[in-house]
């Protein structure tokens, strides 16, 4: 369908865009969002520091993948402090300006 199509569009988009800044994920399948490990891009960071430090310095909002379970469901995903929640159902316009702003927040030997 239509609506299908336009999901997978943007899920390849957002896709491309975090690997570009350097984020390794595995492609979602069936789901809205990509949960990225972050640890390639900041290491030596807590998730909820890495999510507040994206929107102060590169103006891009995510949240910890740790959000999303409970404390006793670090038996079943011991790691999820370590990932990043991304949402693609977003427009074009803002999807490029995610880009943008990763990319420049990127550039090779500056700081993030």
């Amino acid at each position: 369908t239509t609506m299908v199509a336009g999901y997978d569009t943007r899920r390849q988009r957002l896709t491309g865009i975090l690997r570009q800044a350097g984020f390794t994920f595995a492609d979602p399948v069936g789901a809205y969002y990509v949960f990225a490990d972050y640890r390639h891009v900041m290491p030596d960071i807590h998730a909820f520091d890495a999510t507040i430090a994206l929107i102060t310095q590169a103006g891009v909002a995510t949240v910890p993948g740790s959000s999303f379970y409970r404390t006793t469901d670090a038996v079943v995903c011991p790691d999820t402090d370590r990932y990043l929640r991304f949402c693609f159902p977003k427009t074009e316009a803002t999807l490029a300006e995610a880009e943008a702003k990763l990319v420049e927040w990127r550039k090779p030997g500056e700081p993030n």
